[in-house]
């Protein structure tokens, strides 16, 4: 007889998985026809609870040690892992007695709608070619509540200390799979936009016996036509991985985490744009209130109007042309003043010691913040906005 290792509640919040666990149980003991095909044709190894200290003391996802136990497959401790390192254990000594066909881990998804599974892909090319996609295909064929569509068959980095991984990896079982029920509902079918309940958890361990039937059976026709199908729907290794899942192999605080690197990667040039525009807008929205300020002073602003209109007055460029000597030697005689106030800036600027130690004294309050510093870009990108906010401007 062939072996088949059934493990569940390794996340101690995943409570789906007990359910799940418990409609297998109950049909691998029931006393139907179909039960007693599996148990005279299979010696099966079941661990309800991978994760039993965390379940008592309300953890959602961790041990006792504040590990998640579901990455601690490759090297399981002893002492922090006893549970997985002892599993593992006795896996290598069940196939040592028998050939295991199947190995899946029962667990809970908060993000994803469905009932699917997390597989992986082994690239082979010829017969055994899209092997691991069978059984899940014909699972979706016997329940109401299994996506195929949202089964995902890569193997990422991150994910290869989990127990599928490790499993089909050391000892080489091509079924390896981590069985996925959602929190909420079903997108599709009868039950779509039904919350599920105890009752359809239990019925997906149900359909998973029945699956295994056909999958086992000694007539593989429906093997075949699945293998067929699978052919047809994904001609290459490559284009199989992209189709066969919308999602990654992430469970969902694994998605939160991917997000957040996904997000930090741009982070730097995100905040760095926000700051630029941030910068632009306010450069604008003072420029447009001098504009309107010194347009409805006494004397206007084409008469020479001080105050607010000031601020526009220092960011002018000097027209060149007619007349543009005197501007020009008035234009030197500010870059002058402008020079001798950067370097009593600098003079400023340097550190003074106060009470032993090092403080930095503030710029002068009246240093204009609208002076030359602008690049030539910015000012055209000013000139620009403020055009198209005060028509007529001379800006």
């Amino acid at each position: 007889r062939r072996g088949v290792l059934i493990t569940g509640r390794v996340h101690p919040g995943e409570t789906q998985a007990s359910w799940m666990m418990k409609g297998f149980i109950d049909f691998l003991t029931g006393p139907s026809l179909d039960a007693k095909v599996l148990r005279d044709n299979f010696v099966f190894k079941i661990v309800p609870m991978l994760n039993p200290d965390g379940v008592i003391n309300g953890n959602y996802r961790c041990s006792l040690s504040g590990q998640d136990l579901n990455r601690q497959w490759q090297d399981p401790s002893r002492t922090l892992h006893p549970t997985i390192f002892y599993t593992k254990t006795m896996l290598k000594r069940f196939q040592q007695d028998r050939e295991v066909v199947m190995y899946c881990d029962l667990h809970g998804h908060s993000r994803k709608k469905n009932v699917f599974v997390y597989g992986c892909d082994s690239k082979k090319q010829g017969l055994t070619r899209l092997k691991e996609r069978i059984f899940p295909r014909m699972l979706w064929k016997n329940s109401e509540t299994f996506s195929f569509s949202d089964c995902c068959f890569k193997v990422q980095r991150c994910k290869e200390s989990t127990g599928r991984v490790v499993v089909w990896r050391e000892c080489d079982i091509v079924n390896s799979y981590t069985l996925e029920a959602s929190f909420a509902g079903t997108n599709f079918g009868p039950k779509c936009g039904v919350h599920m309940n105890v009752k359809d958890f239990e019925n997906m361990g149900h359909a998973f016996c029945d699956t295994m039937l056909d999958f086992w059976d000694p007539d593989q026709s429906k093997v075949e036509q699945v293998h067929r199908e699978l052919s047809v729907l994904y001609p290459d290794t490559t284009e199989g991985q992209d189709g066969d899942s919308s999602g990654e192999d992430s469970s969902s605080d694994d998605e939160g985490a991917s997000a957040r690197r996904k997000k930090g990667k741009g982070g730097k040039q995100a905040k760095g744009n926000q700051r630029n525009n941030k910068q632009l807008a306010g450069v604008m929205q003072r420029a447009i209130d001098s504009r309107k300020a010194a347009a409805s002073a006494p004397g206007g602003e084409g008469q020479g109007g001080k105050g607010a209109g000031s601020q526009i007055e220092n960011i002018k460029r000097v027209p060149s042309g007619a007349g543009g000597a005197g501007r020009g030697r008035s234009a030197q005689q500010a870059a002058a003043q402008a020079r001798k106030g950067k370097k009593e800036d600098e003079d400023t600027g340097r550190e003074v010691t106060r009470g032993g130690k090092g403080i930095r004294a503030q710029p002068p309050a009246e240093q204009d913040s609208l002076g030359i510093c602008y690049s030539k870009s910015l000012m055209a990108r000013i000139t620009e906005h403020v055009h198209k906010l005060a028509p007529g401007s001379e800006f």
